[in-house]
């Protein structure tokens, strides 16, 4: 990436919301971006939206996602359109599209361990037993 793209990619003001202004904030949008995170070699962000998070190697964090104070631990997924809000994620996890995990303490204590400050853990096991 050139360096007057990247000035450019820092500050983004769409205005207008004829086609082209719909295109512009859609192109925007399909940008992966990590904020005050440290993603490691391998990860790949692909449209979703992370911050204050840290990434472990190949983990791959889907279009729409969110990761807000999130520790992502090796070879995680996480699907489409998922939430995520101070989590620790088990190496190997495959978080479904769609799935909410840290806005509801009651019910992630159903499903996941939660302690005593909030922060949610989600392991492979845990998903599995959703499944069921």
């Amino acid at each position: 990436m050139r360096e007057e793209e990247a000035d450019f990619l820092k500050k983004v003001r769409i205005i207008g919301a004829g086609l082209a202004g719909s295109e512009a904030a859609w192109q925007c949008a399909r940008r992966g971006m990590a904020v005050d995170s440290m993603v490691s070699g391998g990860c790949i962000i692909s449209g979703a939206h992370v911050s204050r998070s840290l990434l472990f190697s190949n983990c791959r964090i889907n279009s729409f996602a969110r990761a807000q104070d999130a520790v992502v631990l090796p070879d995680a997924n996480i699907g489409r359109h998922a939430r995520l809000n101070r989590v620790v994620i088990d190496r190997g996890c495959d978080i479904p599209e769609g799935m909410v995990i840290g806005e509801d303490p009651k019910s992630d204590a159903e499903r996941f361990y939660v302690s005593e400050s909030g922060i949610t853990l989600v392991t492979p096991e845990m998903l599995d037993g959703l499944a069921r």
